[in-house]
């Protein structure tokens, strides 16, 4: 599972306009202008823990990462509320899968938890499939091998 932190997609654009409470930036984009996002990645396969968190990290999006569902909740209940901004999480996983985990990440008594994106990642992608990750309290399904398209989209809907 991934959580997303705070971050712009200027990569892509190489441009950026960004604002906080204290600075207002625009410019060329890197490490000045402080778009970063912040994300949890729930993926039990390290090689592609490894290749989403490369991949993330073209968009200046930094990540951390657990290997099943039941680290991902109990690191939600430890984590300051609005330390993440998505959850792209694996679905078939040890311990707890990544519907459960969504489930009980919605539950959680925070605002955080009942509102921030949660993406499926899965090679399950038949209609009756993404049914039931909406179900979980999942708001969209990334297909593995993931696409760079799709994942950009993604981002870009769910990371304004």
């Amino acid at each position: 599972m991934f959580y997303l932190y705070r971050f712009c997609l200027c990569a892509a654009e190489g441009w950026c306009t960004y604002r906080s409470d204290t600075v207002f930036y625009t410019g060329r984009t890197g490490s000045v202008c402080g778009c970063i996002r912040e994300g949890r990645i729930v993926e039990d396969n390290e090689l592609n823990l490894e290749i989403i968190q490369t991949i993330l990290s073209e968009y200046h999006i930094q990540t951390d990462s657990v290997v099943n569902g039941k680290q991902a909740v109990e690191r939600m209940k430890v984590t300051p509320e609005g330390t993440y901004d998505m959850i792209l999480m694996d679905i078939m996983m040890p311990v707890m899968n990544g519907l459960e985990a969504a489930e009980n990440i919605r539950g959680l008594e925070r605002e955080d938890c009942r509102n921030i994106p949660i993406i499926a990642m899965s090679a399950n992608a038949f209609e009756e499939d993404v049914k039931k990750f909406l179900a979980s309290g999942m708001n969209g399904h990334l297909s593995k091998p993931l696409d760079i398209g799709k994942l950009e989209k993604t981002l870009r809907k769910y990371l304004k």
